[in-house]
């Protein structure tokens, strides 16, 4: 009776299920802070250690303008000046966070670990206008999408990518086409993977069940 128990306790230890397909929650994303130019360019919604008041200020442990869920709805200069005066200065904070000269390199992290099956870009998408222009490319977990962005003069866009990340930390780069790159939003869909029990290993529950039932099979055997 001993033995048929404890074959019964292994089966029920490490499994996984998967959870909550759709949009991802960020718990915190990891970055520097953007910059200045006719604006201000910083997240200065960020709620994580760092300054961010200071143009690439380490900013950690927090979540700011890239996942607040606004979505800008025109370019740079029509809606970034949220106080309409020039310069750097706290208080112009609109939808944007920009960077110039840099490709900005963004760790998002997940309170549990996620199986990410896609992700949407919200950047401002111009072809050199101000020196501003969509990314040339955008890199998951060093998984880079080249040539596939198109970028249209006077536009924002949405761009989207299907991949296959399980983790709870993803590391994102934008690959800057021209001196300035803004982004105004970033989002992840895929599932939660929900860990019931991982005290013991799944090779190693594989090892103990194989060994568990030849064991109770022999003491079946033996009371026969």
């Amino acid at each position: 009776m001993k033995l048929e128990k404890f074959v019964l306790a292994i089966v029920m230890v490490a499994s996984a299920t998967v959870a909550n397909a759709g949009l991802l929650t960020v718990d915190t994303y990891d970055m520097l802070n953007g910059d200045v130019g006719s604006y201000s360019y910083w997240d200065e919604t960020y709620d994580g250690s760092g300054d961010v008041g200071v143009s690439r200020s380490s900013l950690t442990g927090g979540t700011g303008d890239l996942t607040d869920g606004i979505i800008a709805s025109g370019t740079w200069n029509a809606v970034e000046p949220g106080s309409g005066l020039p310069g750097a200065q706290l208080g112009d904070n609109g939808p944007y966070v920009g960077w110039v000269n840099y490709n900005p390199f963004i760790t998002f992290n997940f309170a549990q670990t996620v199986n990410i099956t896609s992700a949407t870009v919200y950047v401002d998408n111009q072809v050199n206008q101000g020196g501003v222009g969509g990314p040339a490319s955008v890199a998951f977990d060093g998984l880079s999408f080249a040539n596939y962005i198109p970028r249209v003069n006077g536009t924002t866009a949405a761009l989207s990518f299907d991949f296959d990340f399980t983790g709870d930390s993803l590391g994102v780069e934008l690959v800057r086409s021209n001196s300035w790159v803004f982004v105004s939003e970033v989002q992840f869909f895929g599932d939660i993977v929900e860990q019931e029990d991982t005290q013991v290993p799944v090779p190693t529950t594989l090892a103990l069940l194989g060994l568990g039932l030849a064991g109770l099979g022999w003491k079946r055997r033996k009371q026969a």
